[in-house]
């Protein structure tokens, strides 16, 4: 990943950005979460949302145990768009 963007966003003192699902066509808000380095980094090398979870201080991909994959399409953190499946 290009350690630029990495540098551009401004996490918070928690290491932490907010992240904004939002469906692709209707821009319906789907989720808020959490994105810390490591979360951003593993969105932009795969192409699947990837989040900090706070409550239980892990990683986790969207979709992993529902099936409903977030998928990547235009921003890399604050806001992004999605195709719900």
């Amino acid at each position: 990943m290009d350690n630029s963007l990495l540098e551009a966003v401004k996490f918070d003192e928690k290491g932490l950005i907010c992240a904004i699902a939002q469906d692709r066509q209707t821009r319906r808000v789907l989720m808020v979460a959490w994105m810390n380095a490591e979360a951003l980094q593993k969105t932009v090398e795969t192409g699947f949302a990837h989040y900090y979870s706070r409550s239980r201080q892990k990683q986790w991909m969207k979709g992993e145990e529902s099936g409903a994959h977030a998928k990547r399409c235009t921003n890399y953190a604050s806001t992004a768009t999605a195709t719900p499946s």
